[in-house]
Order: structure tokens, then sequence, then C-alpha cells
């Protein structure tokens, strides 16, 4: 690999957590995190990225957060969250503190079907009444080999927080592969609904829920700041 191939491998992999929905100044991407959400440090260190042109959000149009679980008698359930948004701190000089953020709205979820999607934001699974938001915070990125690494960090679900690992591969037919202001990739990682206290009807629908993350990312533009 090159030297700038490694480079954008490495920024994807934080990038690719950064949802957005449509917010064009620094205090829009930062909003949703504030109010004890997120640990006002990390708030600090995307708003000091961001003077420096280190903060990136996803192209909505081509943003995907989407989920499938299994279920006795429909088969396999595909689903996705349509409200979703977030941000990313990310400097090359100091990949210790960088920080990616995804804030999802549990009320969001489209499955095609209204009868599934009612019974998923009842209290029976995501009661998204008492949990309207789902937070992922990453903590750190393990490059592997071929394009290919593995993004940890926290995942906050119907009130309750655990480690996840999400596998990441560079998508080699997106547009703007390789360019440090716009990548784009994929994500998945598979965890078990009873981890987060949502045991019902589990002899119906399975435990595992994969969900998978499609984003194309660009970065902000310093001058866009100074709007917020």
């Amino acid at each position: 690999m090159t030297r700038r191939w490694l480079y954008s491998l490495a920024l994807s992999l934080v990038l690719f957590l950064l949802g957005s929905a449509g917010a064009a100044s620094t205090g829009e991407v930062c909003s949703a995190f504030r109010g004890g959400k997120v640990e006002p440090e990390i708030i600090t260190q995307m708003l000091e990225a961001a003077s420096q042109g280190h903060l990136y959000r996803v192209q909505q149009g081509f943003s995907r957060v989407e989920f499938c679980v299994r279920h006795a008698l429909a088969g396999r359930i595909h689903g996705e969250f349509q409200d979703f948004e977030g941000g990313v701190s990310l400097s090359p000089d100091d990949s210790i503190h960088n920080r990616a953020l995804l804030l999802v709205r549990a009320n969001s979820i489209k499955t095609g079907n209204a009868a599934i999607e009612a019974l998923a934001k009842d209290d029976l699974f995501f009661d998204a009444e008492r949990y309207p938001e789902i937070l992922f915070v990453s903590r750190r990125f393990e490059i592997l080999d071929s394009g290919k690494a593995r993004l940890y960090g926290d995942l906050t679900l119907h009130g309750v927080t655990r480690p996840v690992a999400f596998e990441v591969e560079l998508d080699p037919d997106a547009p703007g592969r390789g360019d440090a202001d716009r990548l784009a990739l994929h994500a998945r990682t598979t965890v078990r609904r009873s981890e987060f206290g949502m045991t019902h009807f589990k002899h119906l629908v399975s435990d595992e829920v994969t969900l998978c993350l499609k984003f194309v990312v660009e970065r902000i533009p310093p001058r866009m700041m100074a709007s917020g």
C-alpha cells in the first residue's frame, strides 16, 4: 500500500460513524450530543478539530443505518433508521483523541410494514418513547489488511451501554475512494438484543441482530464553521 492509501484507510475507519441530518455548521453537528449525552471533553475535541478543518459528516443521500433480524414465521426482516446525525473529530497528528459519534432516533425505524414498525417502537422492543435515542461513541480502531479494519466503541441502546466492534471495509466501487475529502465504506456488527434488555418474543425473533452502516463521508471546510 502507498502512504496515501494507508492514510485514507485510517481516516475512513473513524469516519464511518459520522451521521448528519444536513447540518452545515459545527454548532449544529455537535448540538445533538450536548446536555450530558457525551462527555464535554469529547465535544471540546470536536470543536478544536473543526477549527482546523478536521470535522466530517455523512452525505445524507448516500448514508444508511440498517438492521436485520430473523423471524420464525416471516423469515429475515430488514429495516432501517431514517433519522440520525453525528460527527467526528479527526486530526492526522493526534489519533489518540480522534472521536466519532452517532445518534439515531429510535422512532424513525422503517421496515415497509406498519404493524412491524409499531411493534418495534413499543415497550416490547425498542421502547422508543422511554428510550428515544440510540448512541454510539467510538473509542479506537485497528487496521487489519486488504482494505479492512475493526472499530471499537460503546453502544447505548434501550438504556443499556455495551462495548461493540464493527468490521469495516472500504467500498471499492464508490466515488471518491482514496480522496481524503470524500470516502465511502461499509461497516457491520452483530449484537444480542437480550444484552440490551430486549428479551420479549425470544422464540419468534432471533436474539442476534445485524447492524449495517453504509456511508459516504465528506470533509466540512473550515470556512463553513463560521456559520455556526
